[in-house]
């Protein structure tokens, strides 16, 4: 493994590909934190594995990543204020199950700590630019001992694929069945392969990261959100490259109505999903609190949100590798409530009210818009201004975009 300490304005390409961020009960900065768990997934014998750590404090942070796989050397870096650290890992069988059997329990987890919140990013990129996997890492104060597997086989899929993580020993994992449960050690990480899950939820007696992926896509591996993670009112655009998504809601209690631009669709009852089309942009209401995944899995999924940003955010498209020598090429999805058009600057300029689109039957407004690689700046002109932004990422026009919600980054 290599070390490369980036300088903000130097930093690359930074693409988000998980459609996460936080509920109505997550505020922005929760998804930042000190200690992270997380694993590679595997995706190619000759991938590019890094880390990305964003510290958007105004003062330095010092990061130590570690892990018990044998030969990795613990990295001690310290961060500047407003900048960002890639740590490279040259080592690729650091990819969980690459070369080896799935359901087996591998030393192949990363903890990552500072002394002060930061943002990490998951960066695995194949070495021609056919594929490439990036996502979000949760903090270790985000995890939870409840999940639900609403990407696995919810998806259509007669397997269920996914990735644990322990974040201390003596984990035990229930995969919906007393008989079904996996023991885990701290930074053990288990790629499970099967159709054995008999309930729509994974559970463990302590907290632990869970990354959900769908058959061995790697564009569709994300790290989930805790079951209690939940909404009712999602405001969804459509992947830009595709111009339709899906939308899959499941329903944690009994008559769970749910409604599409306004439009009754149907109800489901505690344990049900079903998958609704989404064309250009809509917003799906329900009664009762909900998760809903986006996408499916050729396109990757993650999650809908049900709440706005209100702070300043930094993002970057991350996919920076090339594809028969075209490089990627990024859109910005922007989506605000009729007030806060207007209201929300890119890289400085504000984008014009007039030059918004409107969701059918809501108050909601969306624009998308081209971005180049590096570094960008979404700004409210107020605190009472709200936004959601994503970004996706296309190689060379082929199937493979990608897109998450921007977590917001407080710069404090």
């Amino acid at each position: 493994m290599t070390r490369n300490l980036l300088n903000i304005n130097e930093m690359l390409l930074f693409s988000i590909l998980l459609l996460v961020a936080h509920f109505s009960i997550v505020s922005a900065r929760l998804t930042t934190g000190t200690e992270f768990v997380v694993a590679f997934p595997c995706m190619t014998c000759c991938g590019n594995l890094s880390l990305v750590l964003v510290n958007g404090n105004s003062a330095s942070t010092s990061v130590t990543i570690q892990s018990p796989y044998p030969g990795f050397q613990s990295i001690h870096e310290t961060i500047s204020a407003q900048s960002t650290m890639r740590a490279y890992i040259n080592d690729s069988s650091m990819q969980v199950s690459c070369g080896t059997d799935a359901n087996n329990a591998e030393r192949k987890g990363i903890r990552i700590d500072a002394t002060a919140p930061i943002s990490v990013y998951l960066d695995l990129e194949m070495s021609d630019g056919v594929y490439f996997c990036n996502f979000l890492v949760l903090p270790v104060s985000m995890l939870s001992n409840e999940y639900c597997n609403i990407g696995l086989g919810l998806l259509g899929d007669t397997y269920n694929y996914g990735i644990f993580v322990a974040v201390q020993d003596n984990t035990i994992i229930n995969l919906g069945g007393a008989q079904d449960s996996i023991v885990l050690n701290a930074l053990d990480a288990y790629f499970l392969v099967g159709n054995f899950i008999s309930s729509p939820f994974v559970t463990s007696n302590v907290p632990f990261a869970f990354i959900s992926t769908y058959s061995f896509q790697p564009d569709a591996q994300i790290m989930s959100l805790p079951s209690s993670y939940r909404g009712r009112e999602f405001p969804i655009l459509a992947d830009p490259n595709f111009n339709t998504t899906n939308a899959l809601i499941f329903a944690f209690d009994n008559d769970t109505t749910i409604f599409k631009n306004g439009v009754n669709v149907g109800s489901l009852n505690a344990g049900q999903h079903v998958t609704i089309p989404i064309t250009q942009a809509a917003v799906i209401t329900t009664t009762k609190d909900t998760q809903i995944s986006v996408g499916d899995h050729m396109k990757g999924y993650g999650y809908a949100l049900s709440s706005f940003l209100s702070t300043t955010v930094i993002f970057y498209p991350l996919a920076h590798v090339p594809y028969k020598s075209v490089n990627p090429t990024h859109s910005l999805q922007l989506i605000v409530p009729l007030d806060s058009a207007g209201q929300v600057a890119l890289d400085g300029q504000t984008i014009s009210a007039l030059l918004y689109l409107r969701i059918p039957n809501s108050s909601y407004y969306y624009i998308v818009l081209p971005v180049s690689g590096g570094q960008h700046m979404l700004t409210p002109s107020g605190p009472n201004v709200r936004f959601m932004a994503s970004v996706f990422s296309t190689v060379n026009g082929d199937p493979y975009p990608w897109g998450k919600f921007i977590v917001g980054l407080n710069l404090t």
